[in-house]
Formats: structure tokens, C-alpha cells, sequence
């Protein structure tokens, strides 16, 4: 059990305790407040000139997967393949090591979520993460947060103006997605009907994050951008 002492205490939104203790235990937090028995062989941990603030949360990130320190060969964000990407997970790409999670960390982020890039219609799975540990496995917070998806300069740029491999409009970007949904659906009817009958039934991986985001087991959240003149 340890107690850390403080000038100024931030609990939530504008609310904070002025020369507050923190009492911890294993790594929790189970109390806080100004007047709080100590017992006599607790550790003291003695900040009173400094100010203590939950740890904040960044909803949407790319740390790990974007190469900091590691040049070209660490930029691991987008699958260039193809414009729809489904079966791919952000956390095959993650490396806890890049200096990325230490700069979150350093700057008080404690939490992240870390997408795919922007350059695929459909660009995979998403996942919410600590930013210290000793390993991936043990910092995953949420293995499956979301689905990423993409409309705009990135995904006609990247796939259809450089690579000729995708659509250079950005209705042909939403229809790239529209279909890969339509074809999600008939995924899972198929599912759905072979396991009613009892059947076997091959598993195809680009549709099964489709699948989820169509029974709402996780979110699409889509990078939308569009370039503006004024």
C-alpha cells in the first residue's frame, strides 16, 4: 500500500482536491481525499508541489504502427495491396517498442486507441490499448474496437491515382465500401443458415470484421476528409 501526497488533485472535469492523499493498493486507486488515517509503516510518496491528473485517453491514433525512430521499414499502418482490407488487424502491426508510446506516456496519455491508416476504403480492425507494459498482450484494453474505414483523397490517391488498383472518385470510394457490406450480409446469412442446418461452412476473414460491425459487436468508424479551397 502506498500513499501519494499532492498540492492539487484532479479528479473528473473541473473537480479537484487541494492538498490531497491518494491512497493506492496493488496498482488501485481506493482512496482519495484530504483526511485519510494513515497507518504507520504505509510508503509515502511526497508530491506536494506537484499536480496529479488521471491519465488521458486519445480516441484515435496510430502509435506503434507508424515507423518513429524505425525509418521505412516500421511504417506498417496501411495494407497497400488492395482498397478493401477487412481481414488485417492493427495489433499484427503493433510494436510496443517505437518511441511512440513512450512520447504518449510522457505526455500523460495513458490510453489509446490505434487504427489502421487512411488509405483503404475498408483498412481493418482497430484496437484500444494501455501505453506501458511489458507486452502487447498485457496492454490490450479492447482487442476488436472498431472497424476503420476511409473515404476521401487518401483512399483515391493512394489506390487509384498511384497504384491504378482502386477508384479515383469519391463515389467510387463509397461504393468500394457498400459493396464490401452487401457482401458482409450475404457472408453472414450463408453463416447463419449453414449453422442452422448443421453444415460446415468455410470461414472467409475479409468479411468476419463486416460481420461484426452489421450485428453491432463493434463500430465502423470511418476517416472522412475532403479537400476544400476558400
Amino acid at each position: 500500500m502506498k500513499a501519494i501526497k499532492a498540492r492539487k488533485i484532479y479528479t473528473y472535469g473541473e473537480k479537484y482536491i487541494e492538498n490531497g492523499i491518494i491512497l493506492e493498493e496493488n496498482g488501485k486507486i481506493i482512496e482519495i481525499g484530504t483526511d485519510i488515517e494513515l497507518p504507520g509503516d504505509i510508503e509515502i510518496l511526497d508530491y506536494s508541489d506537484k499536480v496529479i491528473m488521471p491519465g488521458l485517453i486519445d480516441g484515435h491514433t496510430h502509435v506503434g504502427v507508424w515507423g518513429d525512430g524505425e525509418s521505412g521499414g516500421g511504417f506498417d499502418g496501411n495494407e497497400m495491396s488492395r482498397v478493401i482490407a477487412g481481414d488485417v488487424h492493427i495489433i499484427d502491426s503493433i510494436n510496443i517498442r517505437q518511441k511512440s508510446f513512450q512520447t504518449a506516456l510522457e505526455g500523460g496519455v495513458t490510453c489509446v486507441q490505434i487504427l489502421p491508416g487512411s488509405s483503404n476504403a475498408i483498412g481493418g480492425t482497430a484496437c484500444v490499448s494501455k501505453t506501458h507494459g511489458a507486452s502487447l498482450e498485457s496492454m490490450i484494453i479492447n482487442k476488436d474496437s472498431g472497424l476503420k474505414g476511409a473515404t476521401g483523397e487518401n483512399v483515391k490517391r493512394r489506390h487509384g491515382q498511384l497504384n491504378n488498383h482502386g477508384t479515383v472518385t469519391r463515389m467510387g470510394v463509397a461504393s468500394k465500401i457498400r459493396q464490401y457490406f452487401t457482401d458482409s450480409k450475404n457472408y453472414m446469412e450463408k453463416v447463419e443458415l449453414a449453422t442452422e442446418k448443421g453444415e460446415t461452412f468455410k470461414k472467409e476473414l475479409l468479411y468476419e470484421a463486416g460481420v461484426k460491425v452489421l450485428k453491432r459487436e463493434m463500430p465502423f468508424r470511418v476517416h472522412a476528409q475532403q479537400v476544400s479551397k476558400y
